[in-house]
């Protein structure tokens, strides 16, 4: 993703600072995607878990 920077950073802004934002930024993007798609999954295989044990289809 670093290739990607350039083209994002103003030419009069710090570079080391604006770099390190946008650092920054992607991975609090990439933190809070992981903890949703954690969550879904969780939620999902725990429903599917319940859907099992109210059925009788776990022994």
């Amino acid at each position: 993703m670093i290739a990607l920077y350039p083209q994002f950073l103003p030419t009069d802004q710090p570079l080391l600072v604006t770099t390190a934002l946008l650092a920054l930024f992607q991975v609090a993007v990439e933190i809070v995607l992981y903890l949703a798609l954690a969550a879904v999954s969780g939620t999902t295989l725990v429903a599917l878990g319940l859907r099992m044990v109210v059925e009788g289809r776990c022994w």
